[in-house]
């Protein structure tokens, strides 16, 4: 198997103009003499079945001129001109002149050597440019992303960082990438306890879990090998940069110096850290691996802990957990995990427990994406492009939150608040999203997918929304009770607005030239009426709690059979029952039906449209949440899965 390397090195470029940074917020100006810009390093990395150069630009301005760093992004212009073993990347607008690279003032060239790619060139001649070129085997096809960085403010300064990143896989490349981060490192030992040092028992048990992880056919990168420090920013960089399939960290834990005696010795066990606020939340693997970790070294097991604010938490944008493996103060946990068998022990538990989350995360990452059937749903997540919009927990559930519309780049992770409204049924068309607005007595609002031109377009309390082809379709909340929530149509500028159903409408869902709904004043009996508010019709004498449509089916639970999942044709004919569970809130994606299952303590399942396949998708806890799709992705209970 290959070695991992690393290699970090500063170019220490210095730019005069870079016209790559744009304002994502309208009312705020930066003054262009405040900002400074700077290409701040490369990094490579060699894998067993790729190597990846990434090309860090940093845009630095004082922080008192950032409202919000969130509403500010660095983006890269290149180009690029290819053939058979080599490639010219061009990054414009980067004054090279005033590099101090390379000898002869014209370039620096090193050499990788690596199977995937043999030589990295800085050309500084290209000026006001940056040209970089890149030399590998003609069978190699490389591929090119950018990924952000999370904001940093320091000293007064908030900087922003882009990486460009060139990834050069084996032809054959087909493994999932594992990035193992043993805490700590060099300079900062960790905890100490016990006489036991916890950099170099993290290092152990990694070391393990990266040889193991390579014999199950996994391509493992590990963020230091040795004893060195590395910081907390380059950890979650590898994992963004790698696109890694989870992010790892291994600690082991310890308490404040001056906690009394006493309570060290009753303080013992094993959890994992996670971050429910990140992109791609790590709860579920975080669950699984806290239960392997304590089956395997027979300790106690802690709580769970939700840590937004570590560092190698809130800045990856893949899931990611930290395991606390033992409690170091304890004179019982420091004899176990003292050993080498029980290192080798936590080291098998993280494998086994990494390969369980992949083994229940079945879904596919590019599948056709869904909008209908998110009327429902309330419309919690939308996607277009490389772009999902959702609507997100903004705050501390016990000192007040809040739940406002992000949006929310795939590629990079970056996260933009587009709205601090309280918002609900989002939906979107064009460049414009569309919202019910809970801040403003649930009144539809308009706003541009970049956040401005923020508008209300109607009076009416709404819900439901849909986005049909010259305007909404929404279900008029009324003052005077359910009774009078009818259905209504109107135009995106507000100005045309027509009844279409008079009957108090639940569970909305626009398919075709069709409203469906079911009619609370008919018990839940399933309706349809046509946008032109003709045809309104029963579809059937079934009573359905909740039920959405997709194509020539609608999917329900049947108040008859005590909420058992039934699907049946839109004219209502070809009634059948997909499952015997008991369900709550519906979503279909492709051949799949998925629902929260009341018959299992909510949690969320998954199921085939001809009630085969039938598993549980993840565990849930609390009440059941509606059921989102966005760019082929699940959003349930505020986490992407």
């Amino acid at each position: 198997m290959k070695k991992n390397s690393l290699a970090i090195f500063f170019l220490g470029v210095v730019i005069s103009m870079l016209p790559c940074l744009t304002s994502q917020a309208s009312a705020e100006e930066v003054a262009t003499s405040d900002i400074h810009y700077s290409i701040s390093e490369v990094k490579t990395f060699s894998l067993a079945e790729r190597d990846v150069v990434a090309i860090g630009v940093d845009a630095c301005m004082p922080t008192e001129s950032v409202a919000d760093p969130l509403n500010y992004k660095l983006e890269l212009h290149y180009s690029e001109v290819a053939q058979k073993g080599a490639l010219e990347v061009v990054v414009a607008g980067v004054n090279t002149a005033l590099s101090p690279v390379g000898n002869d003032g014209n370039s620096e060239t090193t050499v990788i050597n690596d199977l995937y790619l043999k030589q990295v060139t800085i050309d500084k001649s290209s000026s006001p440019d940056l040209k970089i070129q890149y030399l590998f085997p003609e069978n190699i096809k490389p591929q090119i992303t950018t990924v952000k960085r999370k904001p940093v403010t320091k000293d007064g300064t908030t900087t922003f960082r882009t990486y460009l990143v060139l990834n050069f896989p084996s032809p054959t490349a087909h493994s999932k990438t594992i990035v193992l981060d043993p805490g700590h490192g060099g300079k900062d030992w960790g905890a100490v306890n016990n006489f036991l040092c916890e950099k170099d028992l993290n290092l152990s048990i990694v070391t393990q879990a990266r040889d193991l992880f390579r014999q199950k056919g996994y391509d493992v990168y590990m963020t230091r090998k040795d004893d060195t420090f590395i910081p907390l920013l380059d950890r979650a960089d590898a994992a963004n940069i790698l696109d890694a399939a989870v992010f790892i960290s291994v600690h082991n834990n310890s308490m404040p110096v001056d906690t009394v005696e006493q309570a060290k010795r009753m303080q013992r066990g094993t959890t994992v850290l996670y971050n429910s606020a990140g992109v791609r939340p790590g709860k579920e693997l975080a669950t699984i691996m806290c239960d392997e970790l304590v089956g395997a070294l027979r300790t106690n097991h802690y709580p769970l802990q939700d840590r937004p604010r570590l560092v190698v938490l809130n800045s990856t944008w893949v899931p990611a957990v930290l395991a606390e493996v033992s409690m170091m103060p304890h004179p019982q946990d420091a004899k176990m995990i003292s050993q080498p068998v029980y290192q080798q022990k936590a080291a098998e538990a993280i494998v086994d427990s990494t390969e369980k989350y992949f083994s229940q995360s079945s879904l596919q990452a590019e599948v056709p994406d869904v909008i209908n059937q998110n009327t429902a749903n309330h419309g919690l997540a939308i996607g277009k492009d490389n772009y999902i919009y959702y609507i997100g927990q903004i705050g501390d559930i016990y000192t007040g939150c809040s739940e406002q519309i992000i949006k929310l780049n795939k590629s990079g992770g970056e996260r933009q608040v587009l709205s601090t409204d309280e918002a609900w049924d989002l939906n979107m068309d064009g460049d414009w999203l569309y919202y019910s607005n809970w801040s403003d007595g649930h009144r539809i609002y308009k706003m541009k997918t970049d956040g401005t031109e923020k508008t209300a377009i109607s009076d009416d309390a709404a819900s439901g929304i849909a986005v049909i082809a010259d305007g909404l379709v929404y279900g008029k909340w009324s003052e005077t009770g359910a009774k009078d929530n009818f259905i209504y149509k109107i135009s995106f500028d507000g100005q045309e607005k027509k009844v279409l159903s008079t009957n108090p409408a639940d569970n909305l869902s626009v398919v075709g030239d069709w409203v469906y709904y079911s009619n609370r004043a008919d018990s839940y009996r399933p309706y349809r009426v046509r946008l032109d508010g003709t045809e309104e019709s029963k579809i059937s004498d079934q009573s359905m709690l909740f039920m959405v449509v997709g194509q020539d089916s609608i999917y329900y639970s049947n108040y008859a059979d005590g909420g058992k999942l039934y699907k049946m044709h839109t004219d209502g004919t070809g009634v059948s029952k997909v499952t015997d569970d008991k369900v709550g809130f519906i979503n279909i994606m492709g051949e799949w039906i998925y629902y929260t299952n009341s018959s299992d303590a909510d949690h969320l399942y998954k199921v085939k449209m001809d009630g085969n396949g039938r598993s549980k998708v993840r565990n849930s806890s609390g009440a059941p949440m509606p059921i989102n799709i966005a760019n082929g992705k699940i959003y349930y209970n505020r986490e992407f899965l």
